[in-house]
């Protein structure tokens, strides 16, 4: 459970960042503080510091892919209970931070995005915030679905990566290279031979 979870979390990182930002690593070793963990990689993370719409959502759906690969291959009612409070926390507090920055769910889908860029400032702060807690929630959730998708699409690369992690309980940027180049000449080869 640990490891599809961190793996889940490496994949959707790998795969939305068209594969340029690779984890430095991903380890599934316990200690006080968590079961597992996939430490970004440090450079790529430096050279995005002023985080666009587009980090953003990519962040989000990173924070919240550790739970879509539970679900996704373990099924609703055997998704780990004590292991994604924090990572749900992080993502709904970039979700917040987006609706409070004028990027609402639908963002994208405007023909106008002048439309996005209300936020409510006369109205009572319980009622503003229910208002951003909605459409927080609604960016969540779009991007819980994309990352399902994300998933299963990718379900070879996140079952290569799991199998190994489980192996090696850690795994290095490097690591993580040679199972996407592996992936790369399999596919290739399956290409060749069709």
């Amino acid at each position: 459970e640990v490891a599809l979870h961190e793996a889940g979390h490496a994949v959707v990182e790998m795969v939305e960042s068209n594969f340029e930002a690779i984890p430095e690593f991903v380890s599934i070793s316990q200690t006080s503080t968590y079961f597992g963990i996939v430490f970004e990689n440090s450079l790529n993370y430096q050279k995005n510091m002023i985080r666009s719409y587009k980090d953003s959502i990519r962040e989000i759906k990173m924070f919240i892919a550790g739970r879509a690969a539970e679900e996704l291959f373990l099924g609703k009612l055997h998704v780990g209970v004590d292991g994604a409070s924090k990572d749900l926390y992080y993502a709904s507090s970039r979700a917040v931070n987006l609706v409070q920055n004028g990027f609402l769910y639908n963002y994208l889908e405007k023909d106008y995005v002048g439309e996005d860029l209300f936020v409510p400032a006369n109205w009572s702060k319980k009622k503003t915030s229910a208002w951003v807690e909605s459409e927080a929630k609604k960016i969540i959730a779009r991007c819980y679905h994309e990352t399902l998708e994300i998933l299963r699409s990718n379900k070879d690369l996140l079952y290569r990566v799991k199998k190994r992690l489980m192996q090696e309980k850690m795994l290095t940027e490097n690591d993580l290279l040679e199972i996407i180049n592996k992936d790369n000449i399999l596919n290739m080869e399956k290409v060749y031979a069709s």
